[in-house]
């Protein structure tokens, strides 16, 4: 249902735009006599499914690896014009959260040997043209095996350890 309000506000909002006439012949979806009342019991909801721990820490990480980080440190004037009082807004123990298990990560992937951290950077589209620089190794191996013991890494890890 939201879904076809969505596309009644889109179609309003472009006939408004490029002048047209808007005519409530032209809604499709209102209730018609053949509508019926949808039974809880025919409805079918996906069981809820803990995400894997591993996929929330390299997702952190790959955002951190990709922040813009030329202005650490200093307060820009965008954030002087904010309405905030300056201490931060409601994501912002998200955000620490989410740096926290960044930097875990990231200390725990360089812990590694160099062949899994370059397996992970590449499963994690961090390196450059894809390239595998360990031709006498099979890429898939090691990301499976870095893969495995970097999950063990931040099974123990302070920071981590929550999210399994």
């Amino acid at each position: 249902m939201i879904a076809k309000i969505r596309w009644f506000v889109v179609r309003c909002l472009d006939r408004i735009f490029l002048g047209l006439q808007m005519n409530l012949s032209d809604v499709a979806f209102f209730p018609s006599a053949n509508a019926r009342r949808v039974r809880r019991s025919e409805v079918s909801s996906a069981a809820f499914m803990k995400p894997d721990g591993l996929d929330l820490c390299l997702d952190c990480w790959k955002s951190w690896m990709r922040r813009n980080d030329t202005d650490l440190g200093i307060k820009s004037q965008s954030t002087l014009k904010a309405d905030s009082d300056g201490y931060g807004g409601e994501d912002t123990s998200q955000m620490r959260r989410d740096n926290e298990i960044a930097e875990a990560t990231d200390a725990m992937i360089r812990s590694l040997r160099r062949s899994y951290q370059w397996a992970i950077r590449r499963k994690c589209s961090i390196v450059r043209h894809d390239v595998w620089n360990f031709p006498q190794l099979d890429y898939m191996t090691e990301a499976a095996d870095a893969c495995e013991e970097l999950e063990n890494k931040l099974r123990n890890n302070v920071a981590t350890r929550l999210l399994w």
